[in-house]
C-alpha cells in the first residue's frame, strides 16, 4: 500500500465517521504512542479478529506494528477495534476499589473482636446475647450482670430461663442478638461503597 494512497484513504475514513468514532480513535492512538515496546498486547480488529504479540512501534502515520509468533503484522489505526495490555489487570480501579472494602470491612469487624470482658461491659443488662464457649458451645441468654469473674445470665431454652454463671476465661464470645447497626458503620460502609462505585465508573 503506497503512502499517497494510504492517506487519501485515510481522510475518505475521518470524513465519513461520527464524532464519537473519531474521539475513540484519538484515545486509541495515543494509547498506542505510548505503549512501550515489548508490551505483550492483545488486538482486536474491526472486523472482530484477534492478535496476540509483543508490541514493536506505533508512528504518526497510524501504523502499529505487533510481533506475532509467525512474524510481523502491521496494523491501520482505524482498523482497530480495541487493543489491551495483557501485563497490566484489566480492571484495575475494581481492583484498588476491593482492596478499599476489605480494608474497611476487616476494620468494621476487628471492633466485634474486642476483649471478652469489655463485650460484657458494654452490653446493657436485659439484653438478649449468643454466648460461645471455648468448649465450642453456644448458649442464647438474657444478660443479667457483669463481675470481675465473669458473667450472670439467664440462659433460654425454650420457654424456661435458667440462671447460670459463666466465668471469663471459658468465654470465646459474648454477641449482642438483635443489636441495631452502629450509626458510624454504617456511614463508614456508604462511604466505603460510594467510593468504590466511583472507582469502578471512573475506570
Amino acid at each position: 500500500m503506497s503512502v499517497e494512497f494510504r492517506h487519501k484513504l485515510t481522510l475518505e475514513v475521518i470524513f465519513t465517521m461520527l464524532p464519537c468514532e473519531l474521539e475513540r480513535l484519538s484515545a486509541l492512538r495515543e494509547r498506542a504512542l505510548s505503549l512501550p515496546a515489548g508490551a505483550p498486547l492483545r488486538i482486536v480488529t474491526t472486523n472482530g479478529r484477534r492478535f496476540q504479540g509483543a508490541f514493536l512501534s506505533a508512528d504518526d502515520d497510524d501504523i502499529l506494528h505487533l510481533r506475532l509468533h509467525s512474524g510481523h503484522m502491521v496494523f491501520l489505526i482505524e482498523e482497530i477495534h480495541s487493543l489491551r495490555r495483557l501485563d497490566r489487570p484489566r480492571f484495575p480501579h475494581v481492583a484498588a476499589a476491593r482492596r478499599f472494602l476489605v480494608a474497611l470491612f476487616a476494620s468494621i469487624f476487628s471492633l466485634f473482636a474486642a476483649d471478652v470482658r469489655q463485650q460484657a461491659v458494654d452490653t446493657p443488662n436485659g439484653a438478649t446475647i449468643r454466648v460461645k464457649t471455648t468448649s465450642k458451645q453456644e448458649f442464647r441468654a438474657k444478660l443479667l450482670s457483669v463481675s470481675a469473674e465473669g458473667i450472670d445470665v439467664h440462659v433460654i431454652e425454650k420457654d424456661l430461663l435458667t440462671p447460670r454463671t459463666f466465668a471469663f476465661d471459658e468465654i470465646q464470645s459474648i454477641k449482642r442478638l438483635n443489636q441495631p447497626i452502629h450509626p458510624g458503620w454504617v456511614v463508614a460502609i456508604v462511604y466505603g461503597v460510594l467510593i468504590a462505585i466511583g472507582a469502578i465508573l471512573g475506570g
